[in-house]
């Protein structure tokens, strides 16, 4: 008999067994597990160097006879038990196992499946450490120089096996991210178990294909899976699970296992086949209908939780088909059916009830029961706060069974939100957090993930649309925007520091690279038109929101609204106040975009670094089919890729406090300078000094001399800005100090010697820190009827 991928006759090989487990730990240890192919007996080993003699004896009794497997990351201690996460040390190896596809030629997927993890990576993926062909698929593993530690904590198990999990969907492999993961030992024999024996498969020994020890990598060579917003998970979807199912889920050899919880038929025909299809539901025949259906059903049996999981999961069974194709979040939307389930059985209130509400013990030091509701108005779901008064009420002519009367017959019947409230299996948190890509213990955390997965492919036009139009071809506007976006992406739960502003007329696509940005974060992006949603006082819609997008919301000219834009770009927290609710400070998390066919459109100071303003170029505008691609393909993975690419964009050397300077800033500077400065820069722009009185010059002028006036100065700005400056403010601007000009007296009239227009226009550019041109040559200032005489100057 021979392997087809390896040529190897499947014959036992406890040597080379041994030797692989030398080669991935060298001091041990090492925890094998032998499985009976009817599941019937498991028995686990922790082996160590010094027991090699014992181990190969171990292994020439059940190699051949059982499956064999080993823990690819340490156990705390020696186990004689499958490994949980509890059990795990650390993470050592990195792992993904690619299977063959059903109903596909078994040699021709096994030549595809050792390219994916040879010849064919996936693009950003290193070279695997070990390969092993398992007897069936191939297996990939990746050492990491520095193991993530663990040490049983549940919280970092969750956070580390992300890390397998984007491997597993950059690979298309199969579900098996968790860090207690045991994998075929090579050396041994893939024993089919009846199901697989029914479908022709034979023993085949499995091999190791490949060792790189110098293949050792960093973790930040690798990318955690994103967290995805599940829309198929009802009603409020946060928190742990009570249903917790293991890592190392074993398959039903047969449906008739089953048996052994008395389960009906009909329901074992509805798991294989994901239907009955001699009775389909009249009102909702969905499969996710079917799904939930076998759950409760399994669940009434008293199947053990891991059992059902295992054929919700089990590609083998039609009722795991709507399950799989969630990819990333199969496993989550899996779990969250069988809970509702278990409250399904003990009353459909209580599943109800659970779907939609949730009591959170500590919020601003209430007790309040929550609800998500849609905000017409944001076009967004929003949390809403009810006191359990109001909630009793809002129930109180629904009625539920509560037991039996006295008499031991009559129902007791009391109102649903009072017995919801009482119930020990309401859903419940201690409090609301909106805590990206973390897990906050006993809290309802707003935080739900990304808008899609995150894969390898194309989106090349929308990149190109952001470096030709939104950066209008400037290699280095285009690079700081590109870290800015994969900053969002990789550190959510940071302050956005740096706003981008973008300028420019309708339909040059401004919108439109805020839009398709923000879907990558779903839910927490944000679109307001009206200034109250960016700068009001009730602003609580800005809690979880990453992404804000604010598309001609905010007039620059408003002065008491700037401290509070600063405040959203770059404090570490935010005030947050709504209707009828004690104000919060929370976490400010806000990457703010900012768009505008305005002139003005932010309050910019000389030494701003707060905005990337953009003036976007108008090539593509109003271009349809130019728009349409970009969308296209973006409908067609580009979603998926941008996210991938951003995910894993380098940001060793990205600062995101060092902005490129651009006209379209300093254009932004002089519409924000203060009085004095936007005076001298509109004398600058005009070239002609004005007279305090209509026909009446400066003084200085009228008497022939090249100098202007402090108090006149001083009349002339608090005549048009309403201002009352101070003449030392004006002697700190112009002065030696600031743009360097000559300070003169003449028969009491003290001003400032005025030089030819051209050095005046440059030396105020210098003190203002702008760049800007001017309209016209520089002629010299009008009004002066005299020669230039540079010596002064």
């Amino acid at each position: 008999m021979s392997n087809d991928a390896t040529g190897a006759a499947a014959t036992p090989d406890n040597q080379a067994a041994a030797d692989f487990l030398k080669l991935v730990y060298p001091e041990g240890p090492w925890v094998l597990t032998a499985i009976r192919t009817d599941r019937k007996a498991i028995e686990t080993r922790t082996f160590r160097p010094t027991d090699v003699e014992a181990l190969l004896s171990w292994l020439k009794q059940h190699n051949g006879e059982r499956n064999i497997y080993w823990s690819v990351n340490p156990p705390l201690r020696a186990l004689s038990k499958k490994a949980d996460r509890e059990d795990i040390k650390e993470v050592a190896y990195l792992h993904v196992d690619i299977d063959p596809r059903a109903g596909e030629y078994l040699a021709s997927e096994r030549v595809r499946c050792a390219a994916l993890l040879t010849d064919h990576l996936p693009s950003g993926i290193p070279q695997p450490t070990a390969v092993v062909f398992s007897g069936g698929g191939y297996q990939g593993f990746w050492k990491l120089d520095a193991p993530i530690p663990i040490n049983g904590d549940l919280s970092l198990a969750e956070d580390a096996k992300r890390y397998n999990q984007q491997l597993e969907l950059v690979f298309g492999g199969d579900n098996c991210h968790n860090i207690d993961r045991i994998m075929r030992l090579p050396g041994t024999i893939n024993v089919p178990d009846e199901r697989k024996r029914r479908k022709g498969r034979e023993p085949e020994l499995a091999t190791l294909i490949s060792w790189v020890p110098e293949n050792v990598y960093t973790l930040d060579k690798f990318t955690p899976a994103p967290a995805v917003q599940s829309p198929d998970l009802p009603g409020l979807s946060s928190g742990p699970s009570k249903v917790q199912v293991g890592g190392n889920i074993e398959r039903l050899a047969d449906i008739v296992e089953l048996d052994r919880w008395n389960v009906p038929d009909r329901v074992k025909v509805i798991c294989v086949q994901g239907k009955d299809p001699e009775e389909p539901k009249e009102s909702d025949n969905s499969r996710s209908q079917w799904v939930f259906d076998v759950c409760c059903q399994l669940v009434r049996c008293k199947v053990p939780d891991q059992v059902i999981f295992s054929i919700l999961t089990d590609p083998d069974y039609g009722i795991s088909e709507s399950i799989l194709e969630k990819a990333s979040s199969a496993e989550k939307y899996a779990i969250r059916q069988i809970e509702r389930a278990h409250d399904e059985v003990i009353d459909p209130w209580l599943r109800k009830l659970n779907e939609e509400y949730a009591v959170v013990k500590n919020i601003g030091g209430k007790c309040r029961v929550i609800e998500e509701v849609m905000d017409p108005v944001l076009n967004r779901s929003r949390l809403t706060r009810i006191s359990f008064d109001d909630f009793r009420n809002s129930y109180m002519n629904k009625k539920v069974q509560a037991g039996v009367a006295r008499d031991g017959t009559t129902p007791r019947m009391v109102p649903v939100g009072r017995w919801w409230l009482e119930h020990p299996d309401r859903r419940e948190f201690k409090t609301i957090v909106f805590a990206p890509n973390k897990e906050v213990p006993n809290s309802y955390n707003l935080w739900k993930g990304y808008g899609c997965e995150a894969r390898p492919g194309d989106c090349s036009l929308f990149l190109d649309h952001i470096k030709r139009n939104i950066c209008s071809n400037d290699e280095t506007t285009y690079r700081y925007l590109l870290g800015w976006l994969a900053r969002a992406v990789q550190q959510p739960a940071s302050q956005g520091e740096v706003a981008i502003v973008l300028r420019g007329g309708r339909g040059v696509g401004k919108s439109f690279f805020a839009k398709h940005f923000g879907a990558l974060f779903g839910r927490h992006y944000l679109m307001v038109s009206n200034s109250s949603h960016l700068v009001g006082n009730f602003n609580s819609h800005l809690r979880d929101v990453v992404v804000l997008f604010a598309d001609e919301a905010f007039y620059a000219g408003d002065k008491k609204h700037g401290p509070i834009l600063k405040t959203l770009i770059t404090e570490e927290t935010i005030t947050i106040e709504a209707k009828g609710v004690d104000v919060e400070s929370c976490p400010n998390y806000v990457h703010l975009i900012m768009a505008s066919n305005e002139d003005h459109v932010v309050p910019a100071g000389l030494d701003e670094r707060r905005y990337l303003v953009l003036n976007v170029s108008a090539e593509q505008q109003q271009k349809k089919v130019y728009f349409r691609a970009i969308k296209e393909q973006l409908d067609a993975g580009g979603y998926e890729a941008l996210l991938h690419l951003l995910l894993t964009y380098d940001l060793t050397d990205y600062e995101v406090r060092d902005v490129p300077s651009t006209a379209a800033l300093d254009e932004q500077k002089a519409k924000s300078l203060p009085p004095l400065q936007d005076w001298l820069h509109k004398l600058a722009q005009s070239g002609e000094v004005p007279a305090p009185e209509p026909g009446t010059p400066m003084q200085a002028i009228r008497r022939k001399w090249r100098m202007i006036s402090s108090t006149e100065i001083v009349a002339l700005i608090e005549k048009h800005y309403k201002v009352l400056l101070d003449t030392r403010e004006i002697k700190a601007l112009l002065g030696e100090k600031g743009m360097g000009l000559t300070h003169q007296r003449k028969e009491n009239i003290h001003g400032f010697a005025l030089p030819h227009l051209s050095v005046f226009r440059q030396k105020l550019n210098e003190v203002l820190n702008l760049k800007l041109p001017f309209d016209d040559p520089a002629e010299d200032f009008t009004g002066i009827d005299f020669d230039y005489d540079p010596s002064p100057f």
